[in-house]
């Protein structure tokens, strides 16, 4: 990242000969190999936006503008060995190789920032040497930190403008939704889709989003995609690669929203759904309870009922599974009851209670010993 080819120059003017300061650094020059492969391949990169690379490449500019500048003020300015307000101090002279490069770091970055003068003491008569040296630093300072506010200025208004636009399209059919007075929560509904839709992109045909794409790369972009799931499901591990790849290019891409039904249970199967995003809900048709059986269940629901409050809480429904003979954990019998009690009140009412028997083999065989029996025949 640093220019270590300076490391030369100052060499030279020291006699020709490599001091101890300098040592260190001249062995870095195989960092300038992989910052040129790397910078480069970076800007061969069309996915990387171009305005951050920019920015960054500003970034590194200046780092590099206050690595020469530091370098060069510590040998112009004396390296320590001249107290006259414009080199380094000669406290410095001892002072570590690290010492000594902050000190020239700090020194480029205040004069760049203007926190601190170049030459403090302007009675004195600092030589055309220093004084241009000063001039040149300040202007390039100048000059980087308008490049650089330049960069970020740009860098903003590319994320501003993807931003804008995706805001007209909302905007555009919220005004149509307006005009054709739709319902408040069907517009909700529809702005959410769409907001989806343009977040993800992934429920997109491949035709639609990039329509003159070659064969190969589409063949090869569908595989990345769906790799995962025909990895993860053991059935696949068998099949053939041609096999995969058949499948695979008979993909298409469905959007299933929160209330869609994807598959009648019992409906006659046209195919196979990989979920990419989301969950799916199983939804299995609740069996019907007789008239007797409802009769049964409530006179052990009015049995469990012991305070005849027309409700169970947690105490009474414990009480009565360990007077069947079961031993329910607490941890799993207040699960069971969260899942059944929707309203909420920690109490579970009669309605909840058949919901309940009708969740749980284990707890209605509890509660109605023969309901295996009675109700593998009276419920369909």
């Amino acid at each position: 990242m640093f220019p270590i080819s300076l490391i030369q120059v100052l060499i030279d003017l020291n006699g020709g000969e490599i001091s101890n300061t300098m040592r260190p650094l001249s062995l870095v020059k195989a960092v300038r190999i992989y910052r040129l492969v790397y910078v480069r391949g970076i800007a061969d990169d069309d996915t990387f936006n171009p305005e951050a690379l920019t920015m960054i490449r500003y970034i590194c500019y200046m780092l590099l503008f206050w690595h020469w500048s530091g370098l060069l003020w510590w040998s112009i300015g004396g390296e320590g060995q001249v107290d006259d307000g414009f080199g380094p101090s000669p406290l410095l002279v001892n002072g570590t190789l690290v010492q000594k490069y902050i000190q020239s770091i700090y020194w480029s970055v205040a004069i760049t920032s203007k926190v601190r003068e170049p030459m403090p003491d302007l009675s004195r008569l600092y030589g055309y040497g220093l004084t241009i040296f000063s001039n040149v630093v300040i202007a390039c300072g100048l000059i980087f930190q308008a490049m650089l506010t330049a960069a970020a200025t740009g860098l903003v208004r590319s994320f501003d403008s993807a931003a804008a636009a995706y805001n007209r399209r909302l905007t555009s059919i919220s005004s149509y939704l307006d005009f054709k007075g739709v319902p408040r929560g069907l517009k909700q509904r529809i702005q959410k889709y769409y907001r989806f839709v343009w977040s993800s992109e992934g429920s997109r045909e491949v035709e639609e989003v990039m329509p003159r794409l070659p064969a190969p790369l589409k063949a090869q972009l569908a595989i990345h995609s769906t790799r995962n799931v025909f990895v993860s499901i053991p059935v696949f591990q068998d099949c053939e690669p041609h096999e995969i790849m058949s499948m695979i290019q008979g993909l298409v891409s469905h959007l299933a929203l929160p209330s869609d039904v994807l598959i009648q249970i019992g409906s006659m199967g046209r195919g196979l759904f990989f979920i990419m995003r989301g969950t799916v809900n199983i939804k299995l048709k609740q069996p019907k309870l007789t008239s007797a059986q409802l009769a049964e269940i409530k006179f052990k629901f009015d049995a469990m009922d012991v305070n005849a409050s027309g409700s169970i809480d947690f105490k009474e429904l414990r009480a009565a599974i360990r007077s069947l003979g079961y031993n329910f954990r607490s941890s799993d019998l207040r699960k069971l009851m969260d899942g059944i009690d929707s309203d909420g009140s920690g109490l579970i009412e009669f309605p909840e209670f058949c919901e309940m028997l009708l969740k749980n083999k284990e707890f209605l065989a509890a509660v109605y010993p023969d309901a295996l029996a009675d109700f593998d025949d009276g419920l369909r």
